[in-house]
Parts: structure tokens; C-alpha cells; sequence
């Protein structure tokens, strides 16, 4: 549909259900997550709803993609059948040469987010024993993993600002659910939004003049 909110158009077949889509740098296409007899599986997308085509054969449940700034790659979470394990993997946009980035399988990681130069990706992660969400920045090689954040609270749906240097995300640290502000490097927490309702998900805007 349009900006506006006019034109709205079916993509996917009636009765599919689809959810978590995410659109390739072109505009061309969308990779989303559908669910088949209690499996999710990722598809791709044409912008006109024709070329449908389940994105990979892998075991297990596939959701949470995110397309890469270039269009090559795409990530997602994989977990077992039962959703005991989660990791993170991408993927080429044809379904080819799969990599597993994260290898922790008693963690459970989530919300993959790309870095505006497509080095980098930024998670969550629940360390296996734990109920708190914390942030984890690595490559896209699947090397050079640290962890950003250490507290009591949780920190979920992060994402990489424009140039780099900030992350935002949401976080229950006073309570409630509020979106925060930090460098990519865990310093300079800043708290955005101050509301008694719930906010978790937020995304940055390049804004042009």
C-alpha cells in the first residue's frame, strides 16, 4: 500500500499466513515468515506478489529476517522444531550457501539487525538460565562477537543507527517498556520515550532536507 495508507494489495495466496516481512535495498522484493503445517518457513517475494519461493530446505523454524544493506545476504533465527535452540544465520537471497553466525545452542538469540555498511549485526540474547534480554554486536562473518550490554532488565529489537555509532532498542529497565538510545560500545545510555504504556520496537529514519 501507499505511504498514505490508499492502495492496499494482497502479495501472498489467501489463507497463507505471513508475518515479519522485510524488503531487499531495491524495492523489489520482501522476504517474510509463513507458517506451514506448525512450521514457519521463510519465503521471498516479488513487490507484485508473483515469484513466490520458499527461501531455504533447512530443519527447524525460520523467522525474524532481516535483508542486508547490499541485497546479498539475508538473516534470520533458526530453532529446532521445539524451539529449544535458536541461532543466528544468514543466507543468500536464492536460498544458497547458509552460514551459521551464532553457535550457542542452550542461548537463545533473536531481532538480527544489519549495520548500515553490512559489516556488523546486532541481536538479542537470553544466556541459557537467564530471563534478561542483552545486545550483542557481531560480524557478519560471524566473528568478532561481544556482548554490549550487562543489566537486570531486558534489552530487545535492536538496531544500528545510520552512521553507525548508536544503537537503539527497548528496554523494561524503569518498569515499563521504553525505547533507549546508546553507542555501540555500551556508553551514553539515553532514554527516549517516557510513557506509561509500552514501547519496544523502534527504527531509525535518515531524514533528508
Amino acid at each position: 500500500m501507499r505511504a498514505d495508507g490508499s492502495r492496499v494489495r494482497r502479495l501472498t495466496p489467501e489463507g497463507m499466513g505471513a508475518y515479519e516481512p522485510s524488503w531487499s535495498p531495491d524495492g523489489k522484493s520482501l522476504v517474510f515468515t509463513a507458517v506451514e503445517d506448525e512450521q514457519e518457513i521463510l519465503y521471498t517475494i516479488s513487490a507484485d506478489g508473483k515469484h513466490l519461493t520458499q527461501l531455504t530446505d533447512l530443519a527447524g523454524n525460520e523467522y525474524m529476517a532481516a535483508w542486508s544493506p547490499d541485497g546479498s545476504r539475508i538473516a534470520f533465527v533458526l530453532s529446532d522444531p521445539l524451539y529449544l535452540t535458536h541461532d543466528v544465520f544468514t543466507v543468500a537471497p536464492d536460498g544458497s550457501n547458509p552460514v551459521r553466525l551464532t553457535d550457542t545452542p542452550l542461548d537463545q538469540k533473536y531481532s538480527p539487525s544489519w549495520s548500515a555498511d553490512g559489516v556488523s549485526l546486532v541481536y538479542e540474547r537470553y544466556a541459557a538460565g537467564t530471563a534478561q534480554g542483552e545486545l550483542v554486536i557481531i560480524g557478519a562473518d560471524g566473528l568478532r562477537e561481544r556482548q554490549v550490554t550487562d543489566t537486570r532488565w531486558d534489552e530487545n529489537w535492536p538496531s544500528f543507527s545510520p552512521d553507525g555509532r548508536f544503537l537503539l532498542f527497548g528496554s523494561n529497565k524503569d518498569g515499563d517498556w521504553d525505547i533507549y538510545r546508546m553507542r555501540v560500545d555500551g556508553s551514553g545510555l539515553r532514554k527516549l520515550t517516557h510513557n506509561t504504556s509500552d514501547e519496544r520496537v523502534a527504527d531509525w529514519q535518515t531524514v533528508r532536507p
